[in-house]
């Protein structure tokens, strides 16, 4: 009984402090994409507008989740979950309405590199967040659309 009312608290605190309600770790483990072709495991976030900063807290929260080591993933490792698609070009077994993925680079202290899913890949965009084109893009890290995203990722345990 007490074990469950601490588990209430810290869930209740949780969503207070961050808008995010974490998955309890099971629910979060079953829900790791296994990518055979790069070897790395990846962990979709809350499918939200999401800015930079909130996905670094999110992604910082899961270190107990199946073992933990759990990072922002780079834009290398962004491009390996282009996909062509109809819409959102990213692999059909990551489940998410966002088409931008944020990734742990950053250009400075108020600018964070995302992935855009949106088109062919190929384009750049470095102006601090206006227009859109596949590839990489630069936002600043307290900005969120609709389509911003935040995933976790890791090299296989």
């Amino acid at each position: 009984m007490r074990k469950s009312i601490i588990f209430t608290l810290v869930v209740v605190i949780g969503f207070c402090l961050t808008g995010y309600v974490f998955a309890d770790d099971k629910a979060l483990e079953s829900a790791i994409y296994n990518d055979n072709d790069t070897g790395l495991e990846w962990l979709v976030g809350p499918d939200k507008p999401t800015s930079w900063n909130d996905a670094k807290k999110w992604v910082e929260s899961l270190t107990a989740v199946a073992g933990g080591g759990w990072r922002m993933p780079t834009m290398e490792e962004l491009k390996t979950l282009y996909q062509k698609r109809e819409k959102c070009n990213i692999k059909t077994e990551l489940k998410t309405t966002g088409c931008w993925v944020w990734s742990g680079e950053t250009k400075d202290a108020s600018l964070a590199r995302g992935y855009d899913y949106l088109s062919e890949p190929g384009g750049s965009i470095l102006s601090g967040g206006t227009g859109s084109c596949a590839g990489p893009d630069v936002l600043k890290k307290d900005d969120s659309t609709d389509s911003t995203r935040g995933f976790a990722v890791r090299y296989r345990k």
